[in-house]
């Protein structure tokens, strides 16, 4: 059945190698129940993990059933641990989120078909091991002797032609190990199974057949049971009297030491990122002669420094919580190695001071990889800020030694805190745990409280959402309810969708996995089934984690899409405001037109207005009824003429009685006062005329600064009837030559204001509006002449900076939020070891086992992507609303670069938890 002939297995290279197995050679014949016996590193687990084909010899033969297992391929390996080989460990290795029936079934679901009598067989052996009653149970709901009957069931199933045990009995009382042996016993012998059983006890191995002693990965010596079973018990402790053997303390603690080395990796790069950040922008505000260029470009540039250095702050502040954050996580995995060296006898200064420099030496590593990796970041970043405001100039790297110093004494300061901390947390650990008593696994309870907070959740999110979507009416409506409404709105909508958004995280997402747990379609697959448990588990386990994350997504994406948007509309409000090189008001053509050549001007566009005061008028006298204001008057046909130069102008088509209304902020207007059901009417107060306001438009022609306040298009006869002041606005296209540049930023500082009064007479009709060049105290203003060039400058320089600060803000933020996550998989992952060596053990398909993997973990990355963007472009919308035509192409791209650099992080992920 089993022969082993000749099987070495030697780890490592050169001068570290370890020989785990020495020409080992033995055989068993089919139905035998066979003891492993040897001390502590004597092969016994490297000769079951052959046999099993996780671990390969390196040299020898292994044949089980006339099949050489070194020949075996991956997906021959796996369907023959599926089909072939039953296991039952120390440890039960039960699925916690699976009930009974399903742990048992699990190895028979990995790869289609099921087979027909899948529920025959796991009744005949819950019959035979006692297990009926307990099938819808859950493991942490069974004593220690059920589970390793569950794990015996599990292992007979698939009628193997071996039974490989580790341990069974390892975790039993006396009493539990007992009746499971009489049952391994009673399967042997009715079944005709091949049982091979690794044990350390005599008591255990007295149940077997014939025991096989090993030391030092060689055969040693084998009993063979004659008669009765306490005969062949002493006959088993005379032998282990022969043999000695132990394990080294030193390599226990480096083994512990090392088995995090690719997290510590990770922590280190993501700090050294936030510090090469941090080392790059301190730097450029020490380059006070790179700074020199910006703060002497306008009043508003002078502030760049300041900015500077308070988004400095911001990050670096970020930066100390986000090391204590993933620092509380590392030393927490560290709990069970700190209790081992306790318990070893280590002193508590000892165990201290080696946390310490353990995190000085992390620290370390960070800030070296940090400063340089932020001197070659100095130069993009400082190329960034000036092309970004304009400025030309060649910049090369930035080498500030202040800076270093400034940021390695830190950082040092702050590793050391955190060494400190963990050797408090080290001195607290305890030397006890309650490992004995039975593991409690985090489980959601579909009924009772929970029910209803999982449904309570789901409904205040979505109650939430469709609110903040409406958020700008349905503040105006409770302001105009409620005294005090609008603000209390404002208040509660983001605090019900964050108090509802845990609870979608804590209750909702649970109860649907628990649901989709249930389902026939899942239960049937291992791979749904699997995905859907472990993902439930990281849920569960993770709650603050994902919600945290999910809060610095939306963060993120807000601050990246706000920014972006800002500077989109920067971009567009120039253009709105001056549509074409040069806009002036009749005093500003007089005032300007003779210092310019003629050669300067390429076109010109004369848009004949007239003031006159208006009242809005509503059937219902709702809000907004009697506004007054000042309106440009034009006609119809003068708004077509320039609409061929300004094509961005919305078409428009009026009747007799009918105008068009102009104004800044339509949209906003639109969800507050100016309502899309409404129907206005204006009313000219001096001469009465009356129109029906049929379109509400935000696009100005020539631009909005050429206007006092609001425009009104008419019919053309209408226009002609009108008796008012004429307001006449001509537009320019000019050559960009030296000479009208000079012109330009000569003449944009001189030009003077254009008044008109907004009295309580004008704007009643008993007096007419009059342009004047002195300001009142009610007037209404404009510049006389707007030259687009320097406003689009100051444009580019003021949302530029904002749109770099976003940027840098965003960076940190995406490295963080993606590195908890990654950082917590990977943890995770490690725990997890474990189980999926023994799923693998089991007969799970390695396809199979890396599509769980990569299913569980896409879900935790996108769960905080998904949710954060719903937030974030609910946020960016409210905001989008007093903003007039922002446009979204530019949200949209970076919004994408950040979901691409976050999918990244999934893929790494991903490949870093598939390694063994």
């Amino acid at each position: 059945m089993v022969d082993v002939a000749h099987l070495t297995k030697v780890y490592g290279h050169r001068l570290n190698r370890v020989t785990a197995l020495n020409d080992l050679s033995f055989h068993i014949e089919a139905g035998e129940f066979v003891g492993i016996m040897g001390p502590s590193g004597a092969g016994k687990s490297t000769l079951l993990n052959m046999i099993a084909t996780i671990d390969q010899p390196t040299s020898g033969t292994l044949t089980v059933a006339g099949r050489e297992l070194t020949r075996l391929g991956d997906s021959e390996a796996a369907k023959y641990r599926r089909e072939d080989l039953g296991f039952i460990f120390q440890a039960f290795n039960l699925v916690p989120d699976l009930t009974v029936a399903d742990n048992i079934t699990l190895p028979q679901t990995f790869v289609p078909p099921v087979p027909k009598d899948l529920d025959q067989r796991l009744m005949r052996f819950a019959k035979m091991l006692g297990l009926v009653p307990l099938l819808k149970r859950y493991p942490e709901q069974l004593s220690l002797g059920q589970r390793q009957r569950v794990a015996a069931a599990r292992a007979m199933i698939g009628h193997p032609d071996l039974i490989l045990a580790d341990e069974p009995t390892g975790s039993l009382d006396s009493m539990a190990a007992t009746e499971l042996l009489q049952y391994l016993a009673k399967l042997n012998l009715e079944e005709d199974v091949t049982i091979m059983m690794v044990t350390h006890d005599a008591f255990t191995a007295s149940f077997c057949n014939r025991i096989i002693f090993i030391r030092d990965g060689a055969y040693f010596a084998e009993v063979t049971r004659h008669s009765s079973r306490q005969a062949f018990f002493n006959s088993i402790i005379d032998m282990e009297a022969t043999i000695n053997g132990g394990i080294a303390v030193g390599r226990l603690i480096r083994t512990s030491l090392r088995r995090h080395r690719t997290v510590n990796r990770l922590y280190v790069l993501m700090a050294a990122l936030m510090i090469a950040m941090l080392y790059a922008m301190l730097a450029l505000i020490q380059d006070d002669a790179l700074l020199a260029r910006t703060v002497a470009m306008n009043d508003v540039t002078a502030a760049v420094p300041a900015l500077l250095v308070g988004v400095l702050v911001v990050i670096l502040l970020f930066a100390i919580v986000f090391l204590l954050y993933m620092n509380s996580i590392l030393i927490e995995r560290r709990t069970s190695n700190l209790r081992l060296y306790r318990r070893l006898g280590m002193p508590v200064s000892r165990i201290g001071l080696g946390l310490l420099g353990e995190s000085l030496i992390l620290g370390t590593g960070a800030i070296v990889l940090g400063i340089g990796g932020g001197w070659g970041f100095s130069k993009f970043l400082a190329m960034m800020l000036l092309r970004i405001m304009g400025v030309h100039r060649v910049v090369g790297l930035l080498w500030a030694p202040r800076a270093a110093a400034e940021l390695t004494l830190l950082f040092l300061v702050v590793y050391a805190v955190l060494g400190l901390i963990n050797a408090i947390y080290a001195g607290n650990v305890t030397m006890t745990t309650a490992a004995s008593a039975p593991a409690r696994v985090r489980r959601f309870q579909a009924s009772g409280w929970h029910a209803v907070l999982a449904w309570l959740g789901a409904a205040l999110l979505a109650s939430s959402y469709l609110a903040a979507f409406n958020l700008v009416h349905l503040t105006y409506a409770m302001a105009q309810r409620y005294q005090g409404g609008g603000v209390w709105t404002l208040f509660a909508v983001p605090v019900i969708g964050i108090v509802s958004l845990y609870l979608v995280f804590k209750f909702s997402l649970p109860a649907f996995m628990n649901w989709l747990q249930r389902r026939p379609w899942v239960r049937q697959d291992a791979t749904r089934l699997l995905t859907v448990t472990n993902l439930n588990k990281r849920l569960l386990r993770n709650v603050h984690s994902l919600f945290l994350t999910t809060v610095l997504a939306t963060v993120t994406i807000t601050v990246l899409g706000s920014g972006a948007m800002l500077y989109q509309f920067g971009q567009r409000s120039v253009t709105r405001s001056v549509a074409l090189d040069m806009v002036a008001s009749s005093t500003g053509v007089k005032s300007t037109f003779g210092k310019f050549k003629p050669q300067a001007i390429k076109r010109s566009a004369v848009l004949p207005t007239k003031l006159a005061a208006g009242r809005l008028n509503e059937p219902t006298h709702g809000t907004g009824d009697g506004d007054e204001t000042i309106y440009n008057v034009l006609a119809l046909s003068d708004y077509a003429r320039i609409r061929r130069m300004q094509p961005t102008l919305p078409k428009l088509s009026l009747q007799s009685g009918q105008a068009a209304m102009i104004l800044f902020g339509r949209t906003l207007y639109r969800h507050t006062w100016l309502g899309k059901r409404q129907h206005w009417s204006l009313t000219l107060t001096r001469t009465r005329e009356r129109f029906a306001v049929t379109r509400v438009t935000g696009a100005f022609p020539l631009g909005d600064d050429g206007y006092f306040d609001r425009a009104l298009v008419v019919p053309d006869r209408a226009y002609a009837d009108l008796h008012a002041l004429l307001d006449s606005l001509t537009g320019y296209t000019l050559h960009h030559t030296p000479a009208a540049n000079a012109a330009v930023k000569r003449l944009d500082g001189a030009v003077s204001e254009d008044y008109v009064s907004g009295s309580a007479a004008v704007l009643a009709g008993k007096k007419a509006p009059r342009v004047k060049k002195v300001a009142g105290a009610t007037d209404f203003s404009r510049r006389a002449v707007q030259f687009k060039a320097p406003l689009m400058a100051e444009m580019n320089v003021v949302f530029g900076m904002a749109l770099f600060i976003v940027i840098i803000l965003g960076v940190v933020f995406i490295v963080a939020t993606a590195s908890i996550l990654l950082i917590k998989q990977l943890m995770l992952a490690a725990e997890d070891h474990q189980a999926r060596t023994v799923l693998r053990q089991l007969g799970m398909p390695r396809p199979t086992e890396r599509r769980v993997a990569s299913a569980q973990t896409g879900m935790v990355f996108a769960l905080p992507l998904v949710f954060g963007a719903v937030n974030s472009g609910l946020i960016i919308h409210y905001l989008s609303m007093f903003l007039n035509d922002p446009g979204v192409l530019l949200v949209i791209a970076i919004i994408m670069l950040y979901v691409l650099v976050y999918l990244a992080f999934g893929i790494l992920t991903v490949k870093l938890t598939e390694r063994p």
